[in-house]
């Protein structure tokens, strides 16, 4: 029989050796991560930034600076489109000194446009402000001279400052620049509306309305035309298709108010011009015309308060001016009235009509002598066959005492219409 081997011995032996031996258990850091080696890190192995880190940070910054950048120019651009939103409301609101106001505030580079500055020249237009207007209108043609928006506009500032020469040329050149447009025939009406031609501004009045049959304006010059040659019918057509078109077209209502007004039909004309108001509470002619109204209506009073309404909006109106003294003859305030005419010298030193309203209220003073010299001075300036043979007959019954008191009618001046064209 075979023996045990030694071998068997040592397995054995082995076995038992390591029985009572623990192993030490290894922390998570030695098992993950290798042995770090102490001392100093060589200069060699130190961390630097790689080119694509540097890039990175560049980029980062980069994208600050332009979401800074696109952050303010939203604001600047969101301030601008305010500000011109703000005008335009205003102006579509006739808060025409208002939209003024808010057009200036923008930057010279935005204000010095021909958008922004033919929105101001309409303000300065609908304020009765007509020089300024010009110069508006004529600063838009030297900076855009292909712009036609609002030329008829700027035709009508030169039909209302009498400029001839100025209106021949400017509607020459709206012609030459576009002959399909009713901007450029609107000019070229109101040149012959100027010279009297009433047909003549008429037949082109016809043209820019086959140009563009919904262009307002054109239908309200129309209007005018033919009231200055008193075809009444046509002209309350020409408005009331205005009005058809844009019933905020407050022109259109004044036209037809001023119709009614020629036609002594005081309580339509009443209405037509309250309507204008309505749109408009800015126009200074408005309330001098509904003034008008009232004081051919024998309501004084109401007449006067509406009179002085509309000097204070133009305190350059010298037709509300005269009308407040007429008002105040009727309520036999004559030295009032007297003092308003006096001042209404400085600016219509020509007017015959206030020379022989001063001559009446100077022989109701008794002051007769003052009085012919009133006479002789509307007589010599006075172009109108009616008034002159008015005047005529005062100066014949001067000795007679006027015992029914003043009473002066309102002249109807051709010059007058359209002047809210």
């Amino acid at each position: 029989m075979l023996q045990d081997t030694p071998s068997n011995d040592i397995r054995v032996k082995g076995s038992q050796l390591f029985q009572n031996v623990t192993p030490t258990p290894l922390s998570r850091e030695e098992v993950l991560l290798p042995s770090t080696p102490t001392g100093p890190i060589p200069e060699n192995l130190s961390k630097e930034p790689t080119k694509s880190e540097e890039t990175e940070k560049d980029n980062s910054e980069d994208d600050e600076h332009t979401m800074t950048d696109l952050v303010v120019g939203t604001s600047q651009v969101l301030s601008l489109l305010r500000t011109l939103g703000d005008g335009l409301r205003k102006l579509h609101r006739y808060k025409c000194q208002e939209a003024i106001t808010e057009f200036l505030k923008l930057p010279e580079s935005q204000y010095n446009t021909g958008w922004v500055l033919c929105r101001i020249g309409k303000a300065y237009f609908e304020i009765s402000d007509y020089h300024k207007a010009r110069q508006t209108f004529e600063k838009v043609r030297g900076i855009e001279q292909y712009r036609t928006e609002y030329m008829e506009l700027y035709s009508t500032v030169l039909w209302q400052l009498k400029d001839n020469v100025a209106l021949s040329y400017t509607g020459q050149q709206l012609l030459e620049l576009d002959r399909n447009i009713p901007e450029s025939w609107c000019a070229i009406g109101n040149c012959f509306s100027l010279q009297k031609e009433h047909d003549t501004a008429l037949k082109y009045f016809k043209r820019a309305i086959q140009l563009n049959p919904t262009f307002t304006y054109a239908h309200t010059l129309s209007g005018h035309e033919y009231i200055a040659i008193e075809n009444w019918d046509k002209a309350l057509c020409c408005f009331r298709t205005a009005i058809a078109l844009d019933d905020r077209h407050y022109n259109a209502w004044y036209g037809l108010g001023l119709i009614y007004f020629r036609q002594e039909k005081y309580s339509y004309a009443e209405y037509h011009f309250s309507k204008a108001l309505s749109i408009n509470r800015g126009s200074s002619v408005l309330y001098c015309y509904l003034g008008m109204v009232l004081r051919a209506s024998r309501r004084y009073e109401e007449a006067l308060k509406m009179l002085e309404r509309a000097i204070k909006i133009d305190i350059k109106n010298s037709l509300a001016k005269y009308q407040k003294a007429a008002v105040l003859v009727n309520l036999e305030q004559y030295q009032l009235a007297l003092e308003e005419l006096e001042r209404l010298q400085d600016s219509a030193p020509r007017e015959a009509s206030l020379y022989f309203l001063m001559g009446k209220i100077l022989k109701k003073q008794k002051q007769l002598v003052k009085a012919m010299d009133c006479f002789t001075m509307a007589l010599d300036f006075d172009t109108k066959s009616t008034l002159s043979r008015n005047i005529k007959t005062a100066i014949a019954k001067i000795g007679i005492s006027d015992d029914e008191g003043v009473d002066i009618e309102t002249e109807k001046d051709d010059d007058d219409v359209g002047e809210l064209a």
